[in-house]
């Protein structure tokens, strides 16, 4: 019974460092303030919109994953084509959009520019 609390204990530590380093580029950059460059290793450069404790929206500069997801997010957000729940990848927070051309869709991945830098392989 221990050691299942045990690997427990192992797994939610894992899960915040994940999450710990997920969102430190962003967090980092809410600190310093609005900033031309985010240094990012192994992330691509963007502008994300990202949720925080529900009621709170940033749009700040920060790192997401790869330049093919983004990419896929960009055309989402150029056709409307968006499904009725929206799966986001790793990395790209959800949200609902509220006022303007966006009022008729319940929930998008993060809005952003696409990248300014090539990601590393």
């Amino acid at each position: 019974h221990s050691s299942l609390m045990q690997f427990l204990s192992i797994l939610l530590f894992v899960s915040f460092i994940h999450f710990s380093l997920q969102f430190q580029c962003i967090h980092q950059e809410e600190e310093k303030g609005p900033v031309e460059v985010v240094e990012c290793q192994t992330y691509c450069f963007a502008d994300i919109l990202h949720q925080h404790r529900r009621d709170r929206r940033f749009l700040r500069r920060g790192c997401v994953k790869t330049h093919s997801l983004i990419q896929k997010v960009e055309f989402y957000l150029k056709f409307n084509q968006w499904p009725d729940k929206v799966d986001c990848p790793e990395g790209l927070s959800r949200y609902r959009p509220e006022g303007g051309d966006n009022q008729y869709f319940e929930q998008r991945c993060c809005h952003h520019n696409l990248c300014t830098n090539s990601p590393d392989e």
